[in-house]
């Protein structure tokens, strides 16, 4: 499951990192949002209007991923905002090896 990572300065406090991430081919969605609940810091689904979606509040996360999921359960490609390196660690590391 390839990953692009992009670098960006935090716009909302002016200091830290946050890390845009391209990641493909989601074929378990539940293990996927699994693994976000595990994370420390905000992960955010960016739409393809640029609107980001914290895919840690089940709500936003119903109602976001009830639409991608609704032709099939395979992600093809999605736009994630990290917020936490460590977090970004954990993601690369389930993307990369399939944990």
């Amino acid at each position: 499951m390839p990953v692009k990572r992009q670098e960006e300065a935090d716009p909302i406090n002016g200091f830290g990192m946050e890390e845009n991430m391209k990641i493909y081919n989601i074929d378990n969605p539940e293990k996927f949002l699994d693994l976000v609940k595990q994370c420390k810091g905000s992960v955010e689904l960016v739409s393809k209007e640029g609107d980001r979606l914290n895919l840690k509040s089940e709500l936003t996360k119903y109602l976001a991923l009830s639409k991608l999921f609704t032709d099939s359960t395979f992600i093809e490609e999605m736009e994630l905002i990290a917020s936490d390196p460590q977090d970004v660690m954990l993601l690369m590391d389930y993307m990369m090896e399939g944990k």
